[in-house]
């Protein structure tokens, strides 16, 4: 009986570690519940062979993960960087969950060790407001990264988890009801976590109130950066910024424009793309003379973690679609009538992530505006790791979901792009190009 305790204790290293792990593992653990099972009864030996397993197999098979690139030739944020004719203005959407302003910082702090941009200014967070009901919109923290050759990006990272905040607090009744109290531990756990994320996709789709502030918030953004530079930005701004204002679109054409979005948040930057197209079509129209058609601003939206094909099920298309063509193809009917030159799309998806999916063929053609001159490449490729247990290949769910911020190859094809220029550098990486035909 003694041993048998004793041999319980050893293994109770396990269950510690598997239940410190925050809400957002509980699908991995749901995963392995069966060897977690195992090892509580007081088989240490059996976790020490598992963890010798995985530890030879990923000495055996190293880095043998996925990269694969289809694509037509895009360019990198560096060549946007260098390109002294244009400013390069980069905006952060982020998906479900509360997410603070501030954010993104590793992000940005990776982004600017990869560009080299080694000097920073100190950021400034504006509070939004709706233009049109002027309550709040979300924040928009804003950072400056440059080196000594004045190669400047301004990142801006917005935040909207505020604006649904009340919202989802109204579940919080379930953590103290009656059937809270009857709830088995990893159930609530899963609870708990299914509360605090499932509402935010559920909200921005079917309410329509708070949707409309978060793409105000977004509308808001794209109009401080292109209205303003970092050094004309008050952090203590109030009024709102207007696009219908001539000297607020001016400068779209001096920049080249960037997207990061993750989950939920891609659909929030598309649907905020759309929102904007008929500002640009009144700066168009207002600097007629002033503006060169062959060069519209352009904007790369880089979607990690891409959910589209499933947040646009049920959803009603774009009335303009199905005429790339013609607005994107230099001596098309409506060419001079674009939004942008190009939004080029990176989707990226690890397989391993159960929320992601690639962009489906002519999803581009049917699912966006055409005016807004959309071509999609996907990225298949494995951030997280893939390892045998038993002979069986397994891989965290959730690592694959989040971890393309941090990874060398995603950073990689960020800052070079793919093209003939940088294939070489990202077959030492393992990723493979597959070009594509451009669709248009």
């Amino acid at each position: 009986m003694k041993k048998k305790r004793e041999i319980s204790g050893k293994c109770k290293f396990l269950n510690l570690k598997v239940f410190a792990f925050k809400y957002s593992n509980l699908l991995f653990i749901i995963f392995f519940l069966p060897l977690i099972t195992i090892s509580l009864t007081g088989c240490s030996s059996i976790v020490k062979g598992i963890t010798e397993a995985i530890i030879e197999d990923k000495e055996k098979d190293k880095d043998k993960r996925v990269c694969r690139v289809y694509s037509p030739e895009i360019a990198g944020l560096n060549d946007s960087l260098n390109d002294r004719t244009k400013k390069l203005k980069v905006l952060k959407i982020h998906g479900i969950g509360y997410n603070v302003p501030g954010y993104s910082l590793e992000f940005v702090e990776k982004l600017a060790d990869t560009l080299a941009l080694n000097r920073r200014a100190e950021p400034k967070l504006i509070r939004l407001k709706g233009l049109e009901t002027n309550q709040d919109a979300g924040e928009l923290m804003v950072y400056k990264l440059y080196d000594d050759q004045n190669r400047v990006l301004e990142f801006y990272e917005y935040s909207w988890s505020k604006i649904v905040e009340n919202e989802i607090k109204k579940l919080d009744f379930d953590k103290f009801d009656i059937n809270a109290s009857l709830r088995s531990p990893l159930n609530a756990r899963v609870k708990g976590f299914i509360n605090e994320i499932s509402p935010y996709a559920l909200i921005y789709i079917g309410n329509t109130e708070h949707r409309n502030r978060i793409l105000e918030g977004i509308g808001q953004s794209l109009c401080w950066m292109t209205s303003r530079d970092f050094n004309e930005l008050d952090k203590t701004q109030q009024k709102p910024c207007d696009f219908k204002e001539p000297d607020n679109i001016k400068d779209a054409r001096k920049i080249n424009y960037a997207i990061f979005s993750h989950s939920l948040g891609s659909q929030i930057a598309i649907d905020g793309l759309h929102s904007v197209i008929p500002y640009m079509e009144k700066g168009r129209q207002l600097y007629k003379d002033d503006v060169d058609v062959d060069k519209y601003a352009s904007v790369k939206l880089y979607m990690f973690s891409n959910q589209i094909p499933l947040i646009q099920l049920g959803k009603k298309y774009p009335e303009n679609t199905g005429k790339l063509k013609d607005y994107c193809s230099k001596g098309g009917s409506r060419y001079a009538n674009r939004a942008f030159s190009r939004l080029e799309i990176i989707s990226f998806s690890d397989p391993n992530d159960l929320l992601s999916y690639a962009l489906p063929d002519n999803n581009t053609n049917t699912n966006f505006d055409s005016k807004l001159c959309p071509q999609s490449s996907n990225v298949v490729i494995n951030v997280s790791e893939v390892s045998k247990i038993f002979g069986v290949e397994v891989a965290n769910p959730l690592v694959a979901h989040i971890m393309y911020k941090k990874d060398e190859r995603v950073l990689a094809i960020i800052k070079e792009g793919v093209n003939n220029k940088s294939e070489n550098d990202l077959k030492k990486l393992n990723c493979e190009w597959i070009k594509t035909e451009p669709s248009f």
